[in-house]
């Protein structure tokens, strides 16, 4: 059943120990990107473990793109993050400064607050400046590039864009990973930006394929069309995936979410990391899931409102078509009863007609009604 099935069955210690040592190790565009989200320690703990997998790390052409499309979006968000905390602070001080609302508050004990509140916003000020500093001189960029160096994949031409195009439109319908959750994202200029994880999907058998070689994803997407879900927790690949995967190269397939990589490696590559990196990747995961969601319940409503002031709209063109409707009605039955009084045997003769007619006013009807 596993040679049959193979996507359904978990890898053996053994199987994954053997994709450490001689697999390649792909990174995906959530993971590049959110290098900028992570503390400094974290993030040179991360960069670490990926030099000491230097000479088998690789960027497929899609990742690469994305990555450096949304870079300085990236830096953008953390400034703000960095004034949205200086601000929440403010606030935090202007409340235990109000006598009315703290008159438990010694002065001694708020002064010695409003000292650490000072030492805290200054250093969330020169983190921001360090963090803005990278528009200019990317230095995370640079360790990227230094990382990687040749290592990263070549684009597809148009003609490969448009057949995987064609091919996404019927795997998204048909719910086949990966990327099928993206299928109603703007296009933003770029007519195959919703197949992105499929184009990198490609690349990546394509790159197994041409050097016979397992391959280990690590991303940050913990989205269903990459991963198996149940009653909220993390299975494993989709089974499709590793089936695919197994089909096109004939070779093994596995993935890891961020913090889940910096765990294994310590072990695979006997490495200290540290407890504190390992749950602050966790936790940017979750701020991340619950980001998406919101942004994903916000499209759901936006969509139903539009659909709802559609309707509005139209409710008075139906009503003016099922008056219309009613009076054609009035009419064939007039023209009915006045056939059967006048001219019985043209009646019989005119009969099926109308009555074909009335059948074509009730579908109509019902269907506006409906």
């Amino acid at each position: 059943m596993r040679e049959k099935f193979p996507g359904h069955f978990r890898l053996s210690e053994d199987e994954i120990h053997a994709i450490w040592e001689g697999g390649i190790f792909v990174l995906d565009a959530n993971i590049l990107l959110n290098l900028y989200r992570y503390s400094d320690d974290t993030r040179k703990q991360f960069l670490k473990i990926l030099k000491l997998l230097k000479s088998r790390v690789w960027i497929p052409n899609q990742a690469a793109k994305e990555y450096l499309r949304n870079r300085l979006g990236v830096i953008g968000q953390q400034e703000k993050a960095y004034d949205q905390t200086i601000e929440a602070i403010d606030r935090i001080e202007k409340d235990l400064k109000s006598k009315r609302q703290h008159p438990f508050l010694s002065e001694k004990s708020l002064a010695s607050l409003c000292t650490s509140f000072e030492v805290v916003k200054a250093e969330l000020r020169k983190s921001k400046e360090s963090h803005t500093s990278l528009i200019s001189h990317d230095k995370i960029l640079d360790s990227i590039e230094a990382l990687t160096g040749g290592r990263v994949g070549d684009p597809y031409d148009d003609k490969t864009l448009e057949a995987i195009g064609k091919e996404g439109a019927e795997r998204y319908t048909l719910k086949i990973p990966p990327g099928f959750k993206d299928s109603n994202k703007e296009s933003d200029g770029d007519p195959y930006r919703k197949f992105g994880d499929l184009i990198l999907w490609k690349q990546i058998l394509d790159k197994s394929k041409s050097e016979s070689k397992d391959i280990i994803l690590i991303l940050d997407d913990n989205k269903e069309d990459w991963w198996l879900r149940f009653q909220g927790n993390t299975i494993g690949p989709q089974p499709e995936l590793i089936e695919e995967f197994s089909r096109t190269s004939g070779r093994k397939f596995h993935m890891y979410l961020a913090d889940r990589f910096l765990e294994y490696a310590g072990q695979h590559l006997k490495q200290d990391v540290s407890e504190p990196a390992i749950e602050e990747l966790k936790k940017l995961r979750e701020i991340d899931e619950i980001r998406h969601r919101r942004l994903r319940e916000q499209v759901v409503r936006k969509r139903l409102e539009d659909k709802r002031q559609m309707l509005r709209q139209e409710i008075p063109e139906i009503e003016a078509e099922l008056s219309v409707l009613g009076s054609q009605r009035m009419f064939f039955e007039e023209e009915m009863r006045h056939l059967h009084e006048s001219n019985p045997e043209r009646a019989n003769l005119d009969f099926r007609r109308s009555r074909e007619r009335m059948i074509l006013l009730d579908e109509r009807e019902a269907m506006l009604r409906g």
